[in-house]
């Protein structure tokens, strides 16, 4: 773990673990001198300090109180289930505003991902804190970088935190593809990171970002049963240190290289969400209101994320392509109107960002998690190698209802190649994508192969 106060040549070797040019970043810090003053006069002021649960011992006083206060929580609302304060209220704002076909209400597959649920750990954190008349407490993040299987804190018979849904076991370890966040690190811009603007018409492309479809779906999907649906997720307390954790990737995001902006369109900043407070009363908060943690009663220990998964996966530790009954394959058209012109220009880049496009009506009704690996033959001549790469893993969460109009559309599945590879593409009008859904545990996948068609590739220069 880096010191919070770290030198030029520290900070120069952090950004390159991070898979980051030094040049440009001598002046940035995950955490600056200036910012470390403020953070430990803060830390006599009334903010909550979120830390990695599981790094702190089960026996830890604010873990304890933590528990205490989700138990005062559970009880409110095994008294009343109509309660405001209670589990089960805070628990179906989720369902209200995720699980919802109305594309105006809904908060995935958007640029409104990571500040609603910010906003929403927010609200809870604040009925938390009241439950136990303790404004420190802090909704704890889990830091699945560091500690890839569900912390002993969230498991356990007596345990408030705990929840028999979950289809994994205490054990088991995320595979390493599931999160990698290299690529959204490196990714220069909000929308490709964090989503695009909330769809306004019929023929509007709805975008989520790369966070989205990879390690937040990704973990979601893993740990299954409440976890996976929208209606529930958020009984299940592991949703606030999973998305603590992606909440935390955000801060990191913007904290690694000054151009990291957030959107600066009234359509974002402006936009109104809707929650509870401490008391169980209506609150109204703006996405602008949003974006500032401090103003919010709570920061981070650190933004120190584990450098490998913040570098591309290692050939040798990107998973083969083990072809199924159930794999798809399926040749995606490569943009020329795009990607030549983009080849072309290749410039001095490392990577390159694309977007992989079909359409979301073949998917099954259900979760579906798939490794994507590109192939093409290298050469004309009859027996070229194929030339294969593993391009990432991503999770498609169900959409409440099926044919769900607008919600049901589109998939682009943003994705990072490196630039050597990309080049390489340069004369190859087609690729073959295939996908290979990944078997979890306690879990079937669909028993046919999916059929996709009218596959785009097209690729852009970051």
């Amino acid at each position: 773990m880096l010191p919070p106060v770290f030198n030029d040549v520290t900070r120069r070797r952090f950004l390159q673990q991070l898979g980051f040019s030094a040049a440009g970043f001598l002046t940035t810090a995950i955490v600056g001198k200036q910012a470390y003053a403020s953070f430990h006069k803060e830390l006599n002021g009334n903010l909550a300090v979120r830390k990695n649960i599981a790094a702190l011992a089960a026996d830890d006083p604010s873990v304890k109180l933590l528990k205490d206060a989700v138990a005062i929580l559970k009880k409110r609302s095994q008294k009343s289930p109509l309660d405001p304060t209670g589990w089960l209220a805070h628990v179906s704002q989720h369902a209200t505003f995720c699980a919802t076909n109305l594309y105006e209400n809904q908060v995935h597959y958007s640029w409104f991902l990571l500040p609603w649920h910010r906003g929403y750990l927010y609200s809870l954190e604040k009925k938390l804190q009241e439950a136990v008349r303790e404004p420190k407490l802090a909704l704890h993040y889990w830091d699945w970088t560091k500690n890839p299987a569900v912390p002993s804190h969230y498991w356990g018979i007596d345990n408030p935190m705990n929840n028999e849904s979950r289809l994994i076991d205490p054990k088991d370890l995320i595979p390493n593809d599931f999160i990698n966040i290299g690529a959204a690190l490196r990714t220069p811009d909000f929308e490709s990171f964090g989503g695009y603007p909330l769809v306004k018409n019929w023929d509007d492309q709805q975008r989520d970002g790369i966070a989205e479809q990879t390690f937040h779906n990704n973990l979601h999907n893993w740990i299954g049963g409440d976890m996976a649906s929208f209606d529930n997720s958020g009984n299940d307390m592991i949703f606030t240190g999973h998305h603590g954790n992606v909440d935390r990737v955000w801060e990191a995001w913007l904290a690694i290289d000054a151009a990291h902006q957030n959107p600066g369109q009234n359509d974002w900043r402006e936009h109104t969400f809707y929650y509870t407070d401490a008391k169980g009363r209506p609150l109204d908060i703006k996405v602008k209101d949003l974006t500032n943690t401090e103003k919010l009663g709570y920061t981070f220990d650190n933004l120190n994320l584990n450098p490998v998964f913040c570098n591309p996966l290692l050939e040798n530790d990107c998973p083969a392509m083990i072809e199924t009954d159930q794999h798809t394959k399926i040749t995606a058209t490569v943009l020329p109107s795009t990607g030549h012109k983009i080849f072309n220009n290749s410039g001095s880049n490392k990577y390159v960002r694309g977007q992989l496009h079909f359409e979301r009506i073949e998917l099954p009704y259900m979760p579906y998690c798939a490794r994507v690996f590109f192939s093409y033959r290298d050469g004309d001549m009859y027996g070229a190698p194929n030339v294969q790469k593993y391009v990432g893993t991503f999770t498609i969460l169900p959409i409440g209802k099926p044919y769900a109009g607008v919600l049901q559309k589109e998939v682009f599945f943003q994705i990072e190649l490196d630039a050597g590879y990309a080049n390489r593409l340069k004369n190859i009008e087609q690729v073959v994508v295939t996908l290979v859904p990944v078997a979890l545990r306690n879990r079937s996948i669909p028993e046919d192969t999916i059929r996709l068609h009218s596959v785009k590739l097209q690729l852009n220069r970051s």
